[in-house]
């Protein structure tokens, strides 16, 4: 996850809840926050649905831009490439079995 806090004086804190479909809590921590415009940016939380940022305490009326989360989930390249030459293979083997059975009829 990744996002960009603006606005922001340094020293104070948000808490982050992450939370699955269900409602059930996923994680938690507190966020401490340095000054201005900054980029954070965490991994290794779990799988998450919705998440809330609650107990600011920053006094400048911190500011939330850009929010990003990425859990597409990847299909190893080898796999797919295997599995993508083993079915063109079998159609090249049909397709020879027909040209093969019409020469002989």
């Amino acid at each position: 996850m990744t996002w960009l806090m603006g606005s922001a004086d340094g020293g104070n804190s948000v808490k982050i809840d992450l939370f699955a479909e269900d409602g059930s809590l996923v994680n938690s921590f507190l966020q401490s926050l340095v000054t201005g415009y900054s980029k954070y940016s965490f991994s290794g939380m779990g799988m998450f649905a919705g998440l809330t940022i609650s107990e600011d305490n920053d006094s400048s009326g911190l500011r939330y831009m850009d929010f990003s989360y990425n859990s597409v989930a990847t299909v190893p390249v080898p796999a797919a490439v295997w599995l993508f030459g083993s079915g063109l293979m079998g159609l090249m083997g049909m397709r020879k079995k027909a040209k093969l059975s019409a020469l002989l009829a």
